[in-house]
């Protein structure tokens, strides 16, 4: 139940480009070089950014763009995307508003908060806090110095923070 932040982002920004494209929309990204583990299961967090994109897409004149950044908050980090430029006036519809709640359901089950950003015309953005990934201690305790680096480099790889102790 992780995912590496970016590596979904990426993933999601491939499927809804040729969509923004189609209408004359540009899609940035500003994510840097995050590399953050979340604890929120790749495929639901797809699905929350796909949603999120498709909705201001969707709901936006030909032309302009949408942002997209990470930014670090508390115990977290929060995804921004944001419209830039012309977008349609008018309000929501129930359709729309439907698919909006079925996005805040899957996020609360993943411990996440999704968040409309408003403006007097309606939804202009979304922002997605997630929560990241505790860091597992393991404590490795053996009397041979070959063990305890072989341990140490291979629970290093996969996340963990280790630590030693010679017996």
């Amino acid at each position: 139940r992780q995912s590496q932040l970016s590596e979904v982002i990426e993933d999601t920004l491939g499927l809804v480009r040729e969509m923004a494209r189609c209408r004359g929309i540009t899609i940035e990204p500003m994510i840097g070089e995050v590399a953050t583990q979340v604890a929120v299961a790749r495929e639901v967090l797809r699905q929350i950014l796909l949603g999120t994109l498709s909705y201001l897409i969707e709901r936006m004149d030909d032309g302009g763009a949408i942002t997209i950044a990470v930014r670090e908050s508390g115990d977290g980090v929060t995804v921004v995307s944001e419209v830039e430029g012309s977008r349609r006036g008018r309000s929501s519809d129930a359709a729309h508003l439907e698919g909006l709640s079925v996005l805040n359901e899957l996020a609360a089950v993943q411990r996440c908060v999704l968040l409309p950003l408003m403006d007097r015309a309606g939804i202009v953005g979304f922002s997605l806090t997630l929560p990241l990934m505790e860091r597992r201690v393991v404590l490795v305790v053996d009397d041979n110095d070959d063990v305890l680096q072989l341990f140490r480099g291979y629970l290093t790889q996969h996340d963990f923070q280790v630590v030693t102790a010679r017996m």
